[in-house]
């Protein structure tokens, strides 16, 4: 009943640091929009995780799949939105050229590693849902926020990329 989705969040060095794509979704999407989120979305018949992911960010920011050294995934998630998702992890060897697919994405986003791994990056905003309270993890950086699944995923990649997960 869940519908099969993938999201690549992507990282490469950058001036010293380690940076990460996310996007800011488009305000003519039906779910979700104006959120900040990783390229990625529903995948095609026959499509494997791992091409969906490296599609949607070729149609989403111009990401080019050739680019993507895929490291691995991630453990599977499921939205309140009933997809079934899985996150593709991937490094770049240089800073990418991104362009946004205005249809999908408003705005590309890059936040800096180093920027959200500050202990005032992180925090919990509370979220009232269906009637129902729930605590979502927000990061903050420069650029803006994220906050719910993505930040979720976005702290396992970190934590991952840093050696704390078993």
């Amino acid at each position: 009943r869940f519908r099969r989705a993938a999201v690549l969040i992507v990282f490469w060095a950058e001036a010293e640091d380690v940076q990460v794509l996310l996007t800011r979704r488009s305000r003519n999407l039906s779910q979700h929009t104006g959120e900040t989120s990783f390229p990625g979305g529903r995948l095609e018949a026959g499509e494997t995780w791992t091409e969906g992911a490296l599609r949607e960010a070729h149609e989403e920011v111009g990401l080019y799949p050739e680019s993507v050294e895929v490291l691995g995934d991630l453990d599977d998630a499921w939205s309140g939105a009933r997809h079934h998702i899985r996150p593709v992890v991937g490094w770049l060897k240089s800073s990418p050229e991104l362009r946004a697919n205005e249809a999908e994405v408003s705005e590309v986003l890059i936040a800096s590693v180093s920027e959200l791994l500050l202990p005032r990056s992180r925090s919990e905003d509370p979220v009232l849902h269906n009637g129902k309270q729930y605590t979502n993890t927000k990061l903050t950086w420069g650029g803006g926020d994220v906050y719910g699944l993505s930040a979720d995923l976005l702290v396992e990649a970190l934590d991952w990329g840093l050696g704390n997960c078993p």
